[in-house]
């Protein structure tokens, strides 16, 4: 797949628009010398990702809060 750089401890990343189905993964850590973990394999199946239509959300403005940048100015 891909690779992901990181320099935290903890590693967490999101890989988007795979099918819902099981699939066999592989994970290895690398530092900046070049040294690798052991390679831990793994099955998992995906979550099912779902689009939904951006014409269906809309602002939602409650009394007492202040108008909210949306990329266009609010009057």
């Amino acid at each position: 797949m891909d690779n992901y750089y990181s320099q935290d401890s903890l590693i967490l990343y999101n890989i988007r628009g795979l099918k819902s189905r099981e699939m066999k993964f592989a994970f290895y850590v690398r530092d900046r010398w070049l040294n690798k973990s052991d390679t831990l394999y793994t099955s998992l199946t995906p979550l099912e990702e779902n689009l939904f239509p951006r014409q269906q959300f809309a602002a939602l403005h409650l009394p007492g809060m202040r108008s909210i940048c949306t990329g266009r100015l609010r009057k």
